[in-house]
């Protein structure tokens, strides 16, 4: 059982609030969860290097969410997984959207803030 987020435009307060929901669901849930935010689109530029978010990729990290980047818009902004925020353990998935499939078709709740 698990939360996929999807972060799909380049706006701080989204992010900050996808961030706000992984770190706060656990506590609220009653029960362990996995959560997993993928960013495709858009939503890719706040997992670059110089993120303004960064800090908080790396706390929300810390407290075991995965956070994954969409290969094919990786691709398209020429980007490498070394291009990535470092320390947050961003992971580069083939596609955004398709990951977000098959974790739906696995069972688990989806949201996108």
């Amino acid at each position: 059982e698990g939360l996929v987020l999807q972060v799909s435009d380049n706006n701080p307060a989204t992010w900050i609030q996808a961030l706000n929901t992984a770190q706060n669901i656990p506590t609220v849930y009653g029960a362990p969860i996995e959560i997993e935010i993928v960013a495709f689109g858009a939503g890719l530029n706040m997992l670059k290097y110089d993120s303004e978010v960064g800090d908080r990729l790396k706390t929300v990290a810390a407290k075991g969410v995965a956070i994954r980047a969409c290969g094919m818009t990786m691709k398209m902004m020429k980007l490498t997984e070394g291009d990535l925020y470092p320390d947050a353990g961003i992971k580069a998935v083939p596609s955004g959207g398709v990951e977000i499939m098959k974790k739906q078709q696995a069972g688990w709740f989806y949201l996108r803030p």
